[in-house]
């Protein structure tokens, strides 16, 4: 346990140490523009969303944790109404039994790699590998079922990290969703 323990320190130092303001990203999210023609349609190609991709694939397979934080004057409340209302392909996030009233952090998470794949599950147009043209159900928000009918206005939050760092994702989300109380989610 003990050299467990002292690696686990190491690692976090030598993440400390390496870690700045070149290591987070931002991107402005207009739900209003989730159209259901990116269900066949690379949205990553899309007028509105071409930079955002572009800049997430250069992170490439780095672990990286990510929040979503409101913008728009609109209440938690009418938030998790329309999440609980909406109907549509995917599974939706938890949604907590005491979620925070006065929340603008809509939720919290990680990936192990390619971040640009996890925010297309998050818009709601996950597709198969093998066949793009095809819609998969994919673990994520869904924004286009329920975000979009209210032009929910989003900045995407994006901490990246060095590859070896990955195992240790689950331990920083679990971190940063205590300090940001995200409205939905399992934290």
């Amino acid at each position: 346990m003990r050299n467990w323990l002292q690696k686990n320190a190491s690692d976090f130092s030598r993440m400390a140490e390496s870690y700045s303001e070149k290591n987070i990203s931002q991107y402005e999210i207009d739900c209003s523009q989730l159209d259901n023609i990116f269900i066949h349609q690379d949205i990553r190609q899309s007028e509105h969303f071409k930079e955002t991709f572009c800049k997430l694939e250069r992170i490439g397979e780095k672990p990286c944790v990510y929040y979503f934080e409101i913008v728009s004057d609109i209440s938690s409340q009418t938030i998790v109404n329309s999440l609980v209302n909406s109907t549509g392909e995917g599974t939706k996030p938890s949604i907590k039994k005491k979620y925070p009233l006065e929340s603008n952090i809509l939720y919290v998470g990680k990936v192990n790699n390619f971040i640009w794949g996890r925010l297309i599950a998050h818009m709601g147009f996950h597709t198969n590998k093998t066949n793009p043209r095809v819609q998969t159900i994919a673990h994520g928000l869904q924004l286009r079922h329920w975000a979009k009918e209210l032009n929910i206005q989003l900045i995407f939050h994006v901490h990246f990290f060095e590859p070896e760092m990955a195992g240790y994702m689950y331990l920083i989300e679990s971190q940063l969703a205590k300090e940001l109380n995200p409205i939905i989610g399992k934290h």
